[in-house]
């Protein structure tokens, strides 16, 4: 009410009590917040006002000038200027400018409901999925940049307008350190929408190829858990087995480095599941392996013999000789796990054949020691 007072210099503070309750009637009784909220929201232009619906869209409520002006669909002086009169009159947030001293901003939480709900009443579905649509392929493009800037081989899409670009290879990396939580939750929550599935292809696609080069340790585990969850979901929407079973083979791979064993080969054999129409020998092989690793890590050498059987059957078929000692030798130590030693040496005596015919010394030497062990 002291920005209303502001704005109104021949106003007095009854004056101001005396709209605010007459407000909250208006409102049926509504608390002093809503109703303060409802008369500087009234008093906003027109093109202020709907920036400040619009930017409920953004993830978390967390923006910037970058994707106000998307969300807008405004030049980025004039999104700029919306921002900081917003600002002012404390319809939004500020917090700690970006690495690159761009201001950022967050819709308050204690306007959002309010806003959310003007938004719904007042925009059209088709100009809020315009927004959404906007908001996604700025991103893109943002990540796109960023990727060109941090690895030179990489051409980048056409520059954006000055005040929008990243400049840099070291303000694109800050930039995708300090916007990475909003990069994934904008990439979810598009894949949740479904209706804009392309552009958070694109987006997923994108920071899938970018966000390992901002970091020295490249894509954290979490963060690669995220976004192939993100690219089955597209996978399976769209009726593509071939994507859906890469992505959930990536997602048993990332189980199985964290030991979960279970999990990963629960992904395994969905995975192999996606891979039987159309057929998909090279996914389906590797499904295979991955159970039977995983059946192996979890103490079951029956079924692990089984799995690595089926998907040594596959390796014949794509003549892929290498692969096929690798699972002879894995097959072998199944059956040395059950004590079955005939069986063992049979198979480890194959897979030597082979790794002489490719002059695999160190696998020679390995599959010599085993056979040397299963003899003793």
């Amino acid at each position: 009410m002291a920005g209303w007072l502001r704005s109104r210099p021949k106003a007095a503070v009854p004056e101001a009590a005396g709209a605010l309750r007459e407000a909250a009637r208006a409102r049926s009784g509504s608390e002093p917040l809503a109703a303060a909220l409802s008369l500087r929201y009234a008093a906003l232009p027109v093109a202020q006002a709907r920036l400040l619906r619009m930017l409920t869209l953004a993830p978390a409520g967390r923006l910037d000038l970058r994707t106000a002006s998307a969300l807008a669909g405004a030049p980025a002086p004039e999104a700029a200027a919306a921002l900081r009169a917003l600002a002012e009159c404390e319809l939004l947030d500020e917090e700690e400018p970006a690495a690159d001293g761009t201001p950022r901003y967050r819709v308050p939480g204690r306007f959002s409901a309010e806003l959310t709900a003007l938004r719904e009443r007042l925009d059209r579905p088709g100009e809020l999925q315009l927004a959404r649509a906007r908001l996604l392929e700025r991103l893109v493009r943002l990540v796109d940049s960023a990727r060109a800037l941090l690895d030179r081989t990489v051409p980048g899409p056409d520059p954006l307008p000055g005040p929008l670009r990243l400049r840099s290879a070291a303000q694109a990396g800050h930039w995708l350190r300090e916007e990475r939580e909003l990069l994934l939750d904008a990439a979810e929550q598009a894949i949740a929408g479904g209706d804009l599935d392309g552009s958070a292809g694109r987006l997923v696609g994108a920071l899938l190829r970018t966000l390992p080069l901002a970091a020295a340790d490249g894509l954290s585990p979490a963060d690669a858990y995220r976004l192939h969850r993100a690219v089955l979901a597209l996978a399976e929407r769209q009726g593509a087995p071939r994507r859906a079973a890469a992505a959930l083979l990536n997602l048993a791979e990332l189980r199985a480095a964290a030991g979960q064993w279970a999990a990963a080969a629960e992904h395994y054999r969905v995975a192999l599941a996606h891979t039987r129409d159309p057929l998909d020998e090279p996914a389906a092989a590797r499904a295979l392996e991955g159970v039977a690793e995983c059946r192996r890590a979890l103490g079951d050498p029956v079924r692990a013999a089984d799995a690595y059987g089926r998907a040594l059957a596959l390796r014949r078929s794509l003549d892929e000789p290498a692969a096929q000692a690798r699972l002879l030798v894995r097959i072998g130590e199944a059956h040395a796990a059950q004590r079955r030693f005939e069986e063992a040496g049979r198979e480890y005596r194959t897979a030597l054949a082979l790794l002489r015919r490719l002059g695999d010394e160190r696998g020679i030497a390995a599959v010599g020691t085993a056979l040397e062990r299963l003899g003793s």
